[in-house]
């Protein structure tokens, strides 16, 4: 038994001998929306924050393993007024917390450029869900708080700005996933590969990207 442990504890060394930790993450903050001077109905806006921390371990020169967690916040409106009026909408609001373990390895290597593959399962808590009606000055409905569970697989690139410092660019314009929503009393789920290239807008698209931030130590 002594020597199954010192024959594990040598194998457990030789895999992390090089190995190292990563700091990072990504932030997203935006704002989108389309209106004509008049605020008529269907015009809307929208605005977003993301943050999320990421710590990684470099198990080796392929491979890394870590957590991604952070918040998440979306604002909607909505204007509902056929002939217009800057004070007659629907707004909606939500805050997330996310956990996503994750694990990644690199498919190809060309000077400080890494295409990699990242595979995450996303535990994301939706909190404070709330409609309100500034035409009536009513809260709509306190939307239910509900847990969502993704688990995906995406394409994304490296570039290595230093030896401690590096980006990524995820692309999400095609990816291998499943996504699962529960609350008290219902319940959605899809799974496949998703592939988001129809969009109609500049900004549609660039929402399929994420930029993230690495410093190794």
């Amino acid at each position: 038994m002594r020597k199954l442990f010192i024959t594990l504890a040598l194998v457990a060394f030789a895999m992390t001998a090089n190995a190292q930790w990563v700091l990072g993450g990504q932030v997203a903050l935006g704002h989108n929306g389309a209106h004509d001077d008049d605020f008529t109905v269907g015009s809307n806006a929208n605005t977003f924050m993301t943050i999320m921390p990421k710590v990684g371990y470099q198990l080796n020169d392929n491979m890394q393993v870590g957590v991604l967690f952070g918040l998440e916040y979306n604002y909607n409106r909505n204007y509902t007024n056929p002939l217009g009026s800057e004070d007659d909408y629907n707004s909606w609001r939500q805050s997330t917390i996310n956990i996503a373990p994750y694990f990644r390895y690199n498919v190809l290597q060309w000077r400080s450029f890494t295409l990699f593959c990242e595979a995450q399962v996303a535990l994301g808590l939706h909190m404070e869900s709330h409609n309100y009606n500034a035409t009536t000055d009513t809260e709509i409905d306190n939307g239910d708080d509900f847990t969502s569970l993704g688990i995906s697989v995406v394409p994304g690139l490296n570039y290595s700005l230093s030896d401690k410092v590096s980006l990524d660019l995820y692309c999400n314009l095609a990816r291998l996933a499943a996504d699962f929503t529960f609350a008290d009393g219902w319940s959605t789920h899809s799974y496949g590969l998703e592939a988001n290239m129809n969009a109609q807008s500049l900004n549609a698209h660039l929402n399929n990207f994420a930029i993230g931030f690495n410093y190794h130590f």
